[in-house]
């Protein structure tokens, strides 16, 4: 599991433990370049049954020029592995910059705003999150399954924890809605 902070941290306090009941030993990775790094490695390796990814903010930091990345190729291990993914678009508001960085011409004017004394925030504008989001969706592996299912909250936070209702859409390439179905509430 993938998280960052208080932005997707609900998500991860309330789910851990439930797949613990289910029998599933959990290991959260914080996504700060070398978190991302790591988990690129073990999926790699083929060390998890299944990868929920709530951040893939490191793609944005890449993608931007920031050095808190995990690289180009995060967020393929899994998929390459043939691992079952979730995956999130959290995180997708912001780039981090370590204090001494420079921030890229591309950036200089957007709003920032210091989160520690050695690392700065920069708010990426409404096309600069559509363009890593691109990224994302181009750089994420074919699966190596026929259909796929995809994990889809139906109802927004209420309060601290996630609304435990998803709808799960099982489609074929080329993704399709035909054959969506709801879900119980876990």
């Amino acid at each position: 599991m993938i998280s960052f902070g208080k932005t997707v941290i609900r998500y991860v306090v309330a789910l851990k433990p439930e797949l613990e009941k289910h029998g599933f030993e959990v290991a959260v990775f914080h996504a700060t370049g070398t978190g991302g790094r790591a988990f690129e490695s073990l999926a790699a390796e083929g060390h998890f049954a299944a990868v929920l990814d709530f951040a893939p903010q490191e793609v944005g930091n890449h993608l931007m020029g920031a050095s808190i990345s995990a690289g180009a190729d995060r967020m393929t291990a899994a998929g390459l592995a043939g691992t079952p993914q979730m995956i999130s678009i959290g995180c997708d508001d912001l780039v981090d910059f370590v204090g001494w960085q420079e921030i890229p011409g591309k950036l200089v004017g957007q709003e920032m705003h210091a989160h520690k004394r050695h690392l700065s925030s920069v708010m990426i504008k409404a096309d600069q999150r559509r363009a890593m989001a691109r990224e994302i969706a181009a750089s994420l592996p074919q699966p190596r399954v026929r259909r796929h299912s995809v994990c889809q909250p139906t109802a927004a936070m209420k309060g601290t924890a996630p609304v435990a209702r998803f709808a799960i859409l099982t489609v074929r390439p080329p993704f399709s809605r035909k054959y969506a179905r709801n879900a119980p509430a876990l």
